[in-house]
């Protein structure tokens, strides 16, 4: 099973230094386009963990969490467009709108502010066969169809929506949109609690991309220390950069040996909290290290700070992950004053 996992490592890597890499400034400019999401459908990365009855890949948690790793390597914005396509399926995996979302030739997401933001505001409203009210900070807002939930139940939503994207810090790969709901076309897609308990147990897929992104940019790091001269010397000579990159692979390499080695809610939400954690340490030391240039678009290394930034909003609460580690260090809950 290692040997198949390596094997779709290098195939995603291979396709993301091909397809991603060279269209990651465009991205950041002008969102993730069509031609590049129909490509990464092609390879079987949307519905990568349905089963295969049901027209997806079949893969195991480990997997899908190697798609989402190597790809926020090269776009954390194209791993979290993934993430949130594969989350709406999971969610709704019978839509008649599956065949055009696994082709990539729709966007769907799930509204996640809710959860993340914990947006308590402007709850949905459903009443006489219609879906009213706002959203706020919904990422991919501007998607063909949306899953939303009221509280009590969620819903799939597929017109009736006004959209307003809003200029946003990081991933910029997708809009960020704030919505006017008024829709009589939506279905219902299951309780509230089966997307909260999905988000749940998300954590190693989010830890995946936050350790892509973290690998991504100390790479780049890594690179540049090796051809930036000081004083007639390249800076990884220098003790104080040497230690900073060898801490935060060190970090890295271990929390990707922990994550893939380990089942359980246990380790995923340690490996949540820990991975966030180097994401962002480790896009700071990479802005640093490569000094004025790394505050240039063009050199690729910006976006990753910006989008740690927005990552840890939107998926950096870490109440539940704190609520399980809690149960293994104390026994029983704790912090809750």
């Amino acid at each position: 099973m290692m040997e198949e996992y390596e094997i779709l490592r290098n195939t995603v890597r291979e396709f993301a230094t091909k397809e991603i890499e060279p269209v990651s400034k465009d991205i950041e400019l002008n969102g993730i386009q069509r031609q590049l999401k129909e490509k990464i459908a092609g390879q079987g990365f949307i519905g990568a963990t349905l089963p295969a009855e049901k027209g997806g890949a079949g893969l195991d948690e480990n997997g899908y969490m190697i798609i989402l790793e190597e790809t926020a390597k090269a776009s954390p914005s194209v791993s979290t467009w993934i993430f949130l396509t594969n989350l709406y399926l999971k969610l709704y995996p019978d839509t008649d709108q599956k065949e055009r979302i696994m082709s990539g030739s729709v966007d769907a997401t799930v509204d996640i502010s809710p959860y993340y933001l914990r947006s308590k505001t402007n709850p949905l409203t459903v009443t006489g066969g219609k879906l009213t009210g706002r959203r706020t900070g919904v990422i991919n807002g501007t998607a063909s169809s949306i899953i939303v939930s009221d509280g009590t139940n969620i819903y799939a939503v597929n017109s009736g929506m006004h959209a307003e994207s809003r200029n946003h810090l990081g991933l910029r790969g997708m809009d960020l949109s704030d919505i006017d709901f008024d829709s009589s076309s939506y279905e219902k897609v299951g309780s509230e609690e089966k997307l909260r308990m999905e988000l749940k147990k998300s954590d190693g897929e989010i830890a995946s991309i936050f350790l892509g992104l973290a690998d991504g940019t100390m790479q780049k790091a890594i690179d540049y220390s090796k051809v930036r001269t000081a004083f007639d010397h390249p800076l990884k000579d220098y003790t104080p950069i040497f230690d900073e990159i060898v801490n935060a692979r060190t970090q890295i390499d271990l929390i990707r040996f922990y994550l893939y080695g380990n089942q359980g809610e246990y380790a995923r939400a340690l490996c949540k909290v820990k991975a966030k954690d180097i994401a962002l340490t480790a896009s700071r030391s990479s802005l640093q290290i490569h000094g004025g240039y790394g505050y240039i678009h063009d050199f690729g290394i910006e976006k990753y700070y910006r989008d740690a930034m927005a990552l840890a909003v939107y998926f950096g609460d870490d109440s539940w992950e704190n609520g399980v580690i809690s149960q293994t260090v104390m026994g029983e809950k704790g912090g809750i004053i």
